[in-house]
């Protein structure tokens, strides 16, 4: 091992100099002698000079010592310096951060705040003059920002807002000040949960160093032009109604949105987002744009490489319309509901019913290992997901004082989705307007929607559009067609039960009525499902649907249960006997909610 002279100490001050010009070293010195317990050794202030210059251990090693071996560097750094960094760095962080290699020195102070910060400004005579800003904040290196990237996908229009005051105080509070790593926003489609997530990002994009919005499922919008403005309540991108979806088959090249995938439907065409292999490497090239990355096609090695940009870098990444990677896969509705005959019979065997879960579609499950890494690992940053459904890793990790939350998003207040009526230019009274929000629960998208509605086939008048009575039609009823298509055969009985007789709110008053009789556990595990699907909701101790979707399910019962007998006359749904008596309750809950 090379041994350090007398004369080797003199010189210490006079090498690597150059990096007095382009860091704070003072100021170095003293945090990291705070860290070590007390003052740097002038051998290690020199190293550290060198690596701040840029050089290997090795280079520094051949400089010092006209030696190709760096042991004594090495062993100087392992032992001594990046200890002392990762020690300062983690205690101004919160939370633990490693050094792992020489190269990850000047990153890691940079992102501190120990760089100086060199404005150019151009003079008269052609000149450059470099402004040393010796000024800037050193304490809290977290709010500490170099060259800010946003790159904003295809983020909707919000320059126009209204509503979400609330939630928009509470997600923030969250990111910015409980440091959530994982935040999801819950909702049925068109409540707005791609508006708020565009909102947030905006509101706190200060705070982070990269913002990335990114859509991972778009599709025609049913809604036209309805649906794309610059006003912006709720959801934005309404599905098109169809059937089960077929797996994905990824796209690079083509008509679609770059690395989208295309999923054929019956009434319309999905476009995925790229698959968690290219979507990971993307993201690892927007955060390293500087550094050649060669792209992995191991996902866990990705994510790996993802969680330690997550830790060096503040970084806001938003994944919109997440449920559309998910799915549930159920087989005909033929082969599973009971015959009519057997409907008043208990039935013992649960695999009479089969209860899919929640998942990933093939070819996207890497997406839930990235979740779940995200939420698990220990770093500065933030995901954001907005879904239809809870992606199945959420669960697990969420909770009031935990890292990870879910908000689940309800309708706008009366005064609030006023605006959308007023700026649609519908013609109202107070109560029928109330009575309007009141049927589509404030849901954004759909007040949208029908208000175009009542414009172009009832001249404005809402008076006129709530006496002729049907409510659910076009475009809304894609939307909810879409949504509907992917329950099993048990909870699209459960949604049948509860729209026809409203009285059945409890667990316990469920399964003493419901017909055919359902085992405990299946009955559980599909109400949770139901919530996880945003499709009812807990008040109290019921569980409860909108107005609109009460309609909407009463309406699909008699179709179903139609087209049922026409293709099989032993099976129904209901027999004539129940489905008359809980119409009878439909009708008069329906026509006591709707009087004027």
């Amino acid at each position: 091992m090379t041994v350090m002279t007398v004369s080797d100490s003199n010189k210490v001050e006079e090498e690597f100099t150059e990096a007095k010009n382009n860091w704070e070293l003072e100021k170095l010195y003293v945090d990291l002698s705070s860290a070590k317990g007390k003052g740097l050794t002038p051998v290690e202030k020199k190293f550290l000079r060198g690596l701040l210059c840029g050089f290997s251990p090795a280079e520094i090693a051949n400089i010092v010592y006209q030696s190709r071996s760096s042991s004594t560097v090495r062993v100087y750094l392992s032992n001594g310096l990046y200890k002392y960094i990762e020690e300062m760095l983690s205690n101004q962080a919160g939370y633990s951060i490693k050094v792992k290699n020489w190269s990850r020195v000047t990153h890691l102070l940079e992102k501190a705040g120990y760089k100086k910060v060199l404005l150019e400004i151009e003079a008269t005579s052609n000149q450059i003059n470099q402004i040393n800003t010796n000024n800037i904040k050193q304490t809290d290196f977290a709010a500490m920002k170099s060259v800010q990237t946003q790159d904003w996908g295809e983020a909707v229009d919000v320059s126009i807002f209204h509503g979400r005051t609330t939630e928009l105080a509470q997600i923030t509070e969250w990111i910015v000040q409980e440091h959530c790593r994982l935040v999801v926003l819950l909702g049925m489609g068109g409540i707005g949960k791609t508006a708020l997530s565009v909102k947030l990002a905006e509101q706190i994009k200060d705070k982070f160093e990269y913002v990335i919005w990114r859509c991972l499922g778009t599709s025609p919008s049913p809604g036209g032009d309805a649906t794309r403005t610059g006003i912006s309540f709720g959801d934005t991108q309404p599905p098109g109604s169809g059937n089960p979806p077929a797996a994905p088959q990824f796209l690079p090249e083509g008509n679609p949105p770059p690395n989208c995938s295309l999923l054929h439907r019956s009434a319309s065409t999905l476009y995925l987002g790229p698959p968690p292999d290219i979507f990971l490497n993307q993201l690892i090239k927007i955060l390293l744009p500087t550094q050649q990355t060669k792209d992995l096609e191991v996902v866990d090695g990705t994510i790996s490489q993802l969680i330690d940009c997550l830790r060096s870098s503040r970084c806001l990444i938003v994944l919109d319309n997440f449920d559309s990677i998910l799915s549930s896969e159920y087989t005909s509705d033929l082969d599973i509901y009971p015959t009519s005959s057997a409907s008043h019979s208990s039935i013992n065997n649960s695999s009479v019913f089969y209860l899919p879960q929640i998942r990933y579609r093939p070819g996207y499950e890497g997406y839930g290992e990235l979740i779940r890494r995200v939420a698990d690992s220990q770093h500065q940053s933030c995901f954001v997901l907005t879904s239809r459904e809870k992606p199945p890793e959420i669960s697990a990790f969420q909770g009031e004082k935990l890292p990870t939350r879910c908000l689940k998003l309800t309708g706008l207040s009366n005064a609030e989705s006023m605006e959308i009526l007023k700026l649609k230019g519908v013609t109202y009274f107070q109560e029928e307007s109330k009575i309007l929000i009141d049927w589509y629960a404030g849901n954004p998208l759909f007040l949208k929607l029908i208000a175009t509605a009542i414009q172009e086939l009832f001249g404005g008048n809402i008076y006129e559009f709530l006496e002729q009575g049907t409510r659910v039609f076009g475009d809304i009823r894609a939307i909810l067609d879409q949504q509907f298509s992917r329950l099993s055969s048990l909870e699209k009985l459960i949604m049948y039960w509860l729209s026809l007789n409203q009285d059945l709110g409890s667990i316990r008053k469920l399964q003493t009525e419901i017909i055919p009789r359902v085992p405990q556990r299946l009955l559980l595990e599909a109400i949770e499902l139901l919530q996880k699907r945003s499709l009812i909701e807990r008040q109290a101790s019921r569980f409860r649907q909108t107005p609109v979707l009460i309609e909407y399910v009463a309406e699909r019962l008699i179709e179903d249960n139609f087209k049922l007998m026409q293709e099989k006359p032993s099976s129904l749904l209901m027999s004539y006997s129940i489905f008359e008596a809980q119409m009878k309750n439909y009708i008069r809950d329906m026509r006591l909610g709707t009087e004027i």
